[in-house]
């Protein structure tokens, strides 16, 4: 009969013993296996949430080299992505002569004393993964560095734009405009739907005058994604049975005021708008409720 093979633990029949984990091993199995799950959970969340696939920074298209040669302005730009010029930082405008602004021109270069897509972004070189949107002076450790080449952050976060009414009531008037065109232009028509609200610019850069960029890990599963259909269905559901608003403006996607609300009390008529003036951390709802407006 042939030996079996040294250290081979058998059966007396000669068949092999399933192997056994001391319990030290079965604690880091089972500690492997929840790590996965969670970075598998934590994908298929992120999927959910969105319906979009952010692809990966590629080569500048030669269409943008093509037109940074026709148009120096870059208002070309606005032929692929025509709905920046509503929804992203405002163009086509002479930066206005107050306190809080100040372009440097050698930086930032104005076309005709106007800003045009080009005095933030070029369209030379590539797309890195510090740099995918182009921005003149880029890669930015923090891309407010370059916001704040124009906007004085230390002066603009003396103003508390969340105040909106004197104590006598009255609506407050910053810089010789009212406090609401901080963040709305000023033709607003219709304050009772979010449909109809319009902004100077993205959410982002409003806030971003102010705020820091949220350090939380949610972030990065949240902000600025387009949520499916189905989740927008959840979050009418829980809008009407909490009386509150999750608004997607500008654009159909998650921002601060999806789940912030900016609104002092009082300046908003409707209910559910006016949910979360003035509470902490100004959340619509509760922290633990509020997660409820999207997920399961």
């Amino acid at each position: 009969m042939t030996p079996l093979p040294k250290n081979r633990d058998t059966t007396p029949t000669g068949q092999a013993r399933p192997i056994r984990l001391s319990g030290t091993k079965k604690v880091g199995v089972l500690i492997a296996i929840l790590c996965t799950a969670m970075v598998a959970s934590c994908v298929t969340i992120d999927r959910w949430i969105s319906n979009t696939v952010r692809p990966l920074p590629n080569p500048a298209h030669k269409a943008c080299i093509d037109c940074r040669n026709e148009s120096g302005t870059g208002d070309t730009c606005l032929v692929c992505h025509p709905g920046y010029k509503k929804n992203h930082h405002p163009i086509d405008f002479t930066p206005p002569k107050i306190d809080l602004v100040h372009v440097d021109e050698k930086k930032l270069p104005l076309f005709a004393g106007k800003i045009q897509c080009f005095t933030c972004h070029t369209a030379e070189g590539k797309h890195t993964e510090g740099n995918d949107k182009l921005l003149r002076g880029g890669p930015y450790e923090d891309n407010r560095q370059l916001c704040f080449q124009c906007h004085y952050q230390d002066k603009y976060s003396k103003i508390d734009v969340h105040v909106m009414h004197e104590k006598n009531g009255a609506f407050r008037i910053i810089e010789g405009k009212l406090v609401c065109t901080f963040c709305h232009p000023q033709n607003i028509n219709n304050l009772y739907t979010t449909d109809t609200v319009e902004f100077k610019a993205d959410i982002s850069f409003l806030c971003l005058r102010c705020h820091p960029v949220m350090s939380s890990p949610h972030i990065r599963l949240h902000f600025y994604k387009v949520p499916s259909e189905k989740v927008k269905n959840k979050m009418k559901e829980f809008e009407s049975k909490n009386t509150v608003i999750l608004p997607l403006v500008p654009r159909g996607r998650i921002s601060c005021a999806t789940c912030h609300n900016p609104h002092q009390k009082g300046v908003l008529v409707d209910a559910g708008a006016m949910a979360g003036a003035d509470s902490l951390h100004r959340l619509r709802t509760e922290q633990g409720l509020l997660c409820y407006g999207c997920h399961l």
